[in-house]
């Protein structure tokens, strides 16, 4: 008879751009989401790692909208950059005609597939259809629902044109000569089914999108939708942003500039709004005129900034973990639906795994995975009959925590010999300090903490920006809530924190006996009073 392991469904264990989206598993990340779920829009970035749940935040907003449409009037459209082709995102005028076409793709399809919105057209509104028409190079016709269809057919067209023809696209893009392609070039009839108008079409759509100026051109088409679907405002999600090559992130922001300036109803409310989903600014292509950019996006000036990153000295963190796991167990099987002792052997496998995830949900659950697999493998080399029911053991854990350090966080292929080299000068000036104190503690009457935080000039914050941007450092600034900042600390440049699992792994926290008690205590501790444990650290 096999040794049972309690059973866990794989898809558990996936993140929001691996496996279908599930709005019943949302956890709100320190805030509420609802704060950009209203009438009134916003144009921001949600910044964050890998792995902080931007995609999840995006998606999680556009499901509230679209719930929410009859009360707010408000149309989401989420769009991922990470759809976009390495080659494609290389050249700024064919990317703009993707990002672009995929634009109205998303929104029809939207409107389309949501039938509140869609039969929610205003009567008499004629006008309006004949100007889209004109737009977008069709004879004038009065007959919306062919209209939409037949612009998203030509929307379709242009984007497979992209994906198996990009050449062809690229160098129309780059040059329209010939085709004098203007809103009264005369137009095409809708619904013809050639091959000569399928070729004017995405010719013409083409040179529309693919010009500098686009962004007005395709601002015109929310202004349309806004007047003949009665919305207050269309909200553009655009995730992975600095996933991009940096020429197509300038773009993107680009766009966003345009919007914050250029599609304003009056002085109280626009009629499109952007939020973006970003990496810290350390890997993320800001343009700045400083440095040789056309324009300048500011952060904090051109839009509002969202952190995502949770702070470990948050008094809710481990219960924010405990309430994403439960929600999400009772999303896959409502039989584990008692607490996290439904999967884990003990509450100290699950301190953990929370506290070596570092607030960033995707690894948690990575963490969780590989716990999960080494459960398994041990379960099946039990021989005998055994009536338990094994869950993730504290072991498990640790295990799989050792893994993700070794084979992802500080894996060669993310991090140069430079950043290994920083590394380690930070890593072994903490274990020095951080042993002396595990010495010293039986004669201290005191408690010392072990400590996880150093500070960094601000003249050598670009040597560990990588090691931040990979989320093999934390900068402390850039958290959910910093509790424990006071004015003193800020002339001594940037307060860095060791990522958890990295102290974990790499022996930063000198007795791994006392692991649970370093973590619940001393991370909180050793941050008190502007965090006068910090460390100055030469690397």
């Amino acid at each position: 008879m096999k040794v049972p392991a309690i059973h866990i469904e794989e898809s558990f264990f996936q993140h929001d751009a691996q496996a279908y989206f599930d709005p019943s598993t949302h956890i709100d990340p320190g805030f509420s989401i609802d704060k950009y779920v209203r009438a009134q829009g916003i144009n921001t970035l949600v910044e964050g790692i890998r792995g902080t749940g931007k995609t999840h935040i995006l998606k999680m907003i556009s499901t509230r909208f679209i719930e929410r449409f009859d009360e707010l009037r408000v149309l989401p459209v989420y769009v991922s950059m990470a759809e976009v082709s390495e080659f494609v995102s290389k050249e700024a005028d064919l990317f703009r005609v993707h990002l672009y076409s995929t634009l109205i793709l998303r929104t029809i399809e939207n409107i389309k597939n949501n039938r509140g919105i869609w039969e929610s057209r205003k009567a008499g509104v004629k006008q309006l259809f004949i100007g889209i028409a004109k737009m977008f190079g069709f004879m004038e016709n009065s007959d919306f629902d062919t209209l939409i269809t037949e612009l998203e057919r030509h929307a379709e067209e242009l984007q497979r044109e992209i994906l198996y023809n990009p050449t062809k696209i690229s160098e129309l893009a780059k040059s329209s000569d010939g085709l004098n392609l203007t809103a009264g070039h005369g137009g095409v009839s809708v619904g013809v089914q050639g091959n000569t108008e399928n070729s004017i079409s995405v010719e013409y759509l083409t040179v529309k999108l693919s010009h500098l100026n686009a962004s007005q051109f395709l601002s015109q088409f929310y202004k349309y939708m806004n007047q003949i679907f009665g919305l207050r405002h269309t909200v553009l999600l655009i995730d992975e942003c600095s996933d991009l090559p940096n020429d197509a992130q300038t773009e993107v922001f680009r766009f966003f500039k345009f919007i914050r300036g250029g599609t304003r109803i009056d002085n109280s409310r626009n009629y499109l709004y952007f939020i973006g989903g970003v990496y810290p600014p350390q890997a993320t292509n800001y343009p700045s005129k400083s440095l040789g950019g056309e324009f300048d996006f500011e952060p904090g000036d051109d839009c509002s900034v969202e952190y995502l990153e949770l702070d470990i000295q948050l008094d809710n963190y481990e219960e924010f973990f405990r309430k994403l796991t439960t929600q999400k167990m009772t999303a896959f099987d409502a039989r584990l639906s008692t607490g996290v002792l439904d999967i884990f052997e003990e509450e100290r496998a699950f301190v953990l795994a929370a506290y070596a995830a570092h607030g960033l949900p995707r690894r948690y659950f990575e963490i969780l995975h590989h716990a999960y697999e080494n459960l398994v493998d041990y379960v099946n080399s039990i021989s005998g009959v055994d009536s338990k029911v094994y869950k993730m053991r504290f072991t498990d854990v640790a295990s799989s925590i050792e893994k993700i350090v070794t084979s992802n966080i500080l894996n060669t292929r993310r991090l140069p010999k430079e950043d290994f080299a920083t590394l380690e000068a930070i890593i072994a000036a903490l274990t020095r300090r951080n042993r002396k104190v595990e010495t010293e503690s039986a004669t201290k009457e005191k408690h010392v903490p072990i400590n996880f935080y150093f500070n960094c000039p601000r003249s050598k914050e670009e040597i560990i920006g990588n090691l931040i941007s990979k989320g093999v450092l934390h900068n402390q600034a850039r958290t959910r809530t910093l509790k424990h900042t006071v004015e003193g600390m800020s002339g001594k440049g940037l307060v860095i924190m060791v990522d958890l699992a990295v102290s974990y792994s790499q022996g930063i926290i000198p007795n791994k006996t006392k692991v649970i008690e370093v973590l619940q205590r001393d991370t909180k501790l050793s941050a008190k009073n502007g965090y006068e444990y910090c460390q100055t650290i030469s690397f």
